[in-house]
């Protein structure tokens, strides 16, 4: 595929004792690896946007996060894509990952917070292209 967008809302890496203590991320300012999301396509990519999902509680810890014990840091990507090459207009696509707790209060505070910002997407883009 000729483009990508990616959208990082965590540099981090893995620490070297997380087999035994759980899942814990080191974060770093300039950090070995990005997590977040991407997107792909055969389309060119007109504009992107990213948002963070807020989170409810304060990160236990400025240095780690313990991703079994608190909030994931959590959003979306948001590409416009030229679709004249097949005769359309240009289209907005979402990409997000909600929490993994399914049917939480915290994914039902995700997808709040994903509508509030694709209703905003929407009346900032009327002109450019549907959502």
């Amino acid at each position: 595929l000729s483009f990508s967008c990616f959208a990082g809302p965590l540099l981090a890496s893995l620490e070297d004792d997380s087999f035994f203590r759980g899942e814990v991320l080191r974060c770093e300012a300039a950090g070995r690896a990005a997590y977040g999301l991407a997107t792909l396509s055969r389309f060119p990519v007109l504009e992107e946007r990213s948002m963070v999902f807020e989170r409810e509680e304060k990160m236990m810890s400025d240095s780690q996060i313990y991703m079994d014990k608190e909030e994931q840091p959590r959003g979306a990507l948001a590409v416009l894509l030229d679709l004249s090459s097949e005769g359309g207009q240009p289209l907005w696509v979402i990409n997000t990952h909600l929490s993994h707790k399914f049917a939480s209060e915290e994914q039902r505070r995700q997808a709040k917070q994903l509508l509030t910002w694709v209703d905003e997407l929407r009346e900032n883009s009327m002109a450019r292209g549907p959502v």
